[in-house]
């Protein structure tokens, strides 16, 4: 089967001549934490398009490091524990519930993503921008310390939801291969690198016109 994702391209192009410079923003026409809210949705909602075309075994499958499952929950409960997190201002990933039915049932997944899609928007609209955070720190040592915590912002967190979760595409689009099912060329690969795919389909189109 196949199924052509939602597209990030258009997205990304109208997001660089917002500001009229590319890849610069002067807050004066757009707020930065909106355009990076809407882009985090735009790719949970690839998740949804995804989960709508897959069956239930392939979801629930856990060949070649782990099931497509697994993953789809840990985006989501990353971005379930930023939109809680910012709240309060602090932000613990660490506090992930781990729930086992979003890594088995895939239409319970897609209407939690739908709700985190939605929760994000209001987010966006809802909150300051520059908002300063407080991220608890992964993986070293003496993490649980409760006065050990990292000094962010709103726009940082959303940068970091948009990379971790295409990480975690680019993993599932692998394993969806492997199984034989078309993946959209732009489902898990990174804003910058579309940019320089779609830069590079410019210059060859320049060429043939010359």
């Amino acid at each position: 089967m196949s199924r052509r994702f939602v597209s990030q391209k258009s997205f990304w192009k109208q997001k660089r001549n917002a500001s009229g410079i590319d890849g610069e923003f002067t807050g004066m026409d757009v707020k930065l934490h909106n355009l990076l809210a809407e882009s985090v949705a735009q790719i949970l909602r690839q998740a949804v398009e995804v989960l709508s075309e897959i069956d239930d075994e392939l979801y629930r499958g856990g060949a070649n490091g782990g099931a497509l499952g697994d993953h789809f929950r840990h985006c989501l409960e990353f971005v379930n524990g930023f939109l809680s997190g910012v709240q309060i201002g602090k932000i613990d990933y660490n506090l992930r519930p781990r729930e086992p039915r979003l890594e088995t049932d895939r239409r319970y997944a897609a209407d939690e993503f739908r709700r985190a899609i939605k929760n994000l928007r209001t987010l966006a609209t809802q909150t300051e921008a520059g908002k300063s955070l407080l991220v608890k720190p992964e993986d070293i040592a003496q993490a649980d310390r409760a006065d050990f915590w990292c000094r962010s912002s709103l726009e940082r967190e959303l940068e970091f939801m948009q990379s971790h979760t295409i990480h975690h595409y680019a993993l599932i689009a692998f394993k969806l291969r492997a199984e034989g099912f078309a993946v959209a060329p732009e489902f898990g690969v990174a804003p910058s690198t579309l940019r320089f795919w779609a830069a590079e389909q410019e210059k060859k189109r320049a060429v043939r016109g010359a």
